[in-house]
């Protein structure tokens, strides 16, 4: 997924991760799996921000701080309210259920 996420970036696709995390679990990825915030364009942990999806507000905050309309964003989430939330604001979403999966369906989104 790492690498597929590195294509995307270099077709011109910027990639945000929203996630509901607390602290401690954010330290021990940035400090584990520092390419994951390499890949993205900018992150979004619930401790951080206050919000936690399926608030519609962190996916509006997202949208707003970085200029974006949603029905020009995916949003992958194995989470079905997730996705509902962020569809109600025009995102496209994926339902993760495997990587191959995943990435079969942006392959036909992005092209």
């Amino acid at each position: 997924m790492l690498e597929f996420a590195r294509s995307l970036k270099k077709k011109g696709v910027s990639i945000f991760i929203l996630s509901n995390n607390f602290r401690e679990r954010t330290e021990y990825y940035r400090k584990n799996f520092p390419m994951l915030f390499e890949v993205a364009n900018k992150t979004y942990f619930s401790w951080e921000t206050g919000l936690v999806k399926p608030d519609v507000r962190s996916y509006s905050r997202l949208l707003e701080e970085n200029n974006l309309e949603g029905k020009d964003c995916i949003y992958i989430d194995n989470s079905i309210e997730n996705l509902e939330v962020a569809e109600s604001l025009g995102i496209k979403g994926v339902k993760y259920e495997s990587g191959e999966q995943v990435m079969e369906e942006i392959d036909e989104m992005v092209g």
